[in-house]
């Protein structure tokens, strides 16, 4: 900022300074200098600028900022200390820097290794995971150490490390934007639920998307095949993710609950396993709604009648997607009686609809 600062005062200092002497003519080596300046101005510092202002208006380049500046103190005022390590089977390799790890060059990785016979590589921090300098990131076993030697850094070139998660293979990255959005949304001081409803509503598209796909991703699968490992998120991760913290802060809004009902209803027809189904059960039955279903309102957040009868509707929606979808998958114990435990609940629902 301060070089884009003087650049700028100089540049119009110089200009003010052929003017004030007279120094104008269009022939004159110095009003030619001054001419060259601005394009370098305008063509060159300002863009820069721009771009630096960008980057660093970044909470994470001013959280990455600070810790910098905390390590070098730390650095300058203490010593490294010993540690003796246990012996093993297998190699590990350690990052270099601290960041996040926004992907891995699959290919790349896949032709290094292809050359070698190994039992197992392993990436051990999934992609839009933090990594600290000095941690373990690759795993090798079955390699020798010299080989490992050599290919280390190779390797470990094959992880883009960046002090920004990217929507590069970090499908998380997308979730937990939406995410944030609904909650800053649904704050007292914004006070916009608006917004966190369409929030919630694309975080359905995404885990619906999600919900009708295979559990790895092509390339990992590939991968995997030839004893490459690289960490996925799972299914269970991205629920949780999805809509924990939205219920958190949001399950005093009547709407918003009701809201994220409605949407798990709308994704269980994706569901593609009878595990996938478990989760989004699990993650409604973990918002203990009990209080619909009994007299006792002394846990009830919700005052109104009208409130709790609305969430009743969603709630019945859900179970009627939910022992649907359980009929088309193969017989499942645990899945028929919750089949059978739905059907008693939706009975439930109508009993207390008018009198709870």
């Amino acid at each position: 900022s301060r070089f884009f600062l003087w650049s700028f005062l100089g540049c119009i200092g110089y200009v003010f300074g052929l003017i004030y002497l007279g120094l104008t003519s269009a022939e004159a080596f110095l009003p030619k200098t001054a001419l060259v300046g601005g394009l370098y101005l305008v063509v060159l510092v300002f863009p820069l600028f721009i771009h630096h202002v960008v980057e660093n208006i970044n909470a994470s380049s001013i959280t990455k900022n600070i810790m910098n500046r905390t390590l070098t103190e730390i650095e300058m005022l203490y010593t490294d200390a010993s540690l003796t390590e246990v012996n093993s089977d297998k190699f590990i390799i350690k990052s270099t820097q601290s960041g996040y790890l926004e992907s891995v060059n699959f290919r790349k990785l896949e032709a290094i290794l292809g050359n070698y016979e190994f039992e197992k590589f392993t990436i051990t921090v999934h992609v839009g995971g933090f990594v600290m300098a000095g941690s373990p990131i690759i795993e090798i076993v079955g390699l020798k150490k010299d080989i490992v030697q050599d290919i280390q850094q190779k390797l470990f070139n094959t992880l883009i490390i960046s002090k920004f998660r990217s929507y590069t293979q970090d499908i998380m990255f997308g979730v937990r934007q939406l995410v944030d959005i609904a909650i800053k949304a649904i704050s007292p001081a914004v006070n916009d639920p608006t917004t966190a409803l369409n929030c919630i509503d694309y975080l359905g598209v995404i885990v619906g998307r999600i919900s009708s796909v295979q559990d790895i991703s092509r390339d990992i699968a590939r991968l995997r095949s030839k004893n490459i490992y690289v960490r996925e998120f799972n299914y269970e991760q991205l629920i949780d993710v999805s809509f924990d913290q939205i219920y958190h802060w949001g399950k005093s809004d009547y709407i918003v609950v009701r809201h994220l009902i409605k949407t798990i209803a709308m994704i269980v027809p994706f569901t593609n396993s009878t595990e996938k189904l478990k989760t989004l059960i699990r993650e409604v039955e973990d918002m203990e709604l009990g209080f619909l279903f009994t007299k006792d309102l002394s846990d009830c957040i919700f005052d109104r009648r009208e409130h709790r009868n609305s969430i009743r509707d969603f709630m019945d929606e859900f179970y009627v997607a939910v022992i649907r979808q359980i009929d088309r998958f193969e017989h499942n114990e645990q899945l028929l009686t919750k089949k059978n435990e739905y059907i008693e609940l939706r009975k439930s629902l109508k009993d207390f609809y008018e009198r709870a």
